[in-house]
């Protein structure tokens, strides 16, 4: 058994700190093969640092298919450290698919100041100046948590890049190609 097959077998350990040690050690050498057993963690394990080490490993993988689990788990997925991991991971992935579930997230997040500057930065991460209309589309939705939570973001990035309100930071920059 190769050294990989080796650490993807621990994945299923009944030692908890097993398998965290294994889920990161597969992230680290980017073991493509691992990717399934390691979504299995995410999922399914009961030890919320395996899920971490999971989650992270799997960000450095970089593979875009993990990216509607990630999106799913959002919704439900109450470990403080889980959801964080999971939203800073969607930032890197830079997929436009998680705005929406990250704005929603914000929503329900109004509390956790911590969590809510987390989600702020990922949505930040997967918007350039060039794809502003991307979020912007949302200050027209229907839906009074969306609009909510699409300001704030857009409240955010413009002050990240040095502007004073969302509506300067769209009229120079939300322009129909």
């Amino acid at each position: 058994m190769s050294s990989a097959e080796d650490l993807i077998a621990k994945l299923k350990s009944p030692n908890p700190e097993e398998r965290r040690k294994a889920a990161f050690a597969l992230g680290r050498v980017r073991v493509k093969e691992a990717i399934d057993p390691l979504l299995e963690i995410v999922k399914n394990d009961d030890y919320y640092l395996a899920k971490v080490a999971a989650i992270q490993s799997l960000t450095w993988i970089a593979d875009p298919v993990v990216i509607p689990t990630f999106v799913d788990m959002l919704s439900n997925e109450t470990e403080p450290l889980v959801l964080s991991t999971l939203v800073e991971s969607l930032g890197q992935f830079k997929n436009p698919i998680a705005i929406m579930p990250l704005l929603r997230l914000l929503h329900q997040q109004e509390n956790n100041e911590e969590l809510r500057e987390t989600i702020l930065r990922s949505i930040y991460q997967m918007i350039d100046l060039k794809s502003l209309a991307l979020l912007a589309k949302y200050l027209k939705s229907q839906d009074e948590t969306l609009r909510s939570s699409a300001v704030q973001a857009l409240e955010f990035i413009a002050r990240e890049h040095g502007y004073q309100t969302m509506e300067e930071l769209l009229s120079k920059h939300n322009r129909p190609p």
